[in-house]
């Protein structure tokens, strides 16, 4: 099951820790990368991308990682990771876009029954194209790096 995971910073491209969480939360196992997993990190100016299939060289740590960030927004693209200055234009099959209300997002993510998910912040939705939406919710004490978490988790779970 392929994920796209898309959120919104509006901010100018630069690196932060929420950045760097958001990558590892999105992309990183405990040995490995998630190859079947695309991130889209928008900005007020461009976007970052990052495709899990072809990234080399992404560590969890804060300074290899922004590295990496800073190289591609400095237009060196690296493998799996660049930066555009335009806004993408994303198709997904079912799409799960964070609110304040709907379903709640393990059950949301647990009737996913597409090849191709995704999952949003809402003001990034605007972006994407798909067949299917719906709107989820949790706990509003939790950031954002740790919803992507338990997004992966639970899709994990239901792959085995």
């Amino acid at each position: 099951m392929k994920r796209i995971i898309v959120i919104d910073v509006d901010s100018e491209p630069k690196c932060t820790g929420y950045i760097t969480s958001t990558i590892s939360a999105s992309l990183l196992l405990s040995h490995n990368i998630r190859r079947d997993t695309k991130l889209y990190i928008i900005f007020s100016k461009g976007y970052v991308y990052i495709d899990g299939g072809s990234v080399r060289n992404l560590r969890p740590d804060f300074e290899s990682m922004c590295g990496l960030f800073k190289a591609a927004i400095k237009g060196k693209t690296r493998y799996g990771i660049r930066y555009n200055e335009s806004k993408p234009s994303i198709i997904v099959d079912e799409l799960l876009i964070l609110s304040r209300r709907g379903e709640h997002l393990v059950e949301g993510t647990l009737k996913c029954k597409s090849r191709l998910i995704g999952l949003a912040t809402q003001s990034a939705s605007k972006y994407i194209v798909s067949k299917n939406t719906r709107y989820v919710y949790f706990e509003e004490n939790y950031a954002i790096p740790h919803i992507i978490l338990l997004f992966n988790y639970v899709l994990d779970r239901r792959s085995r």
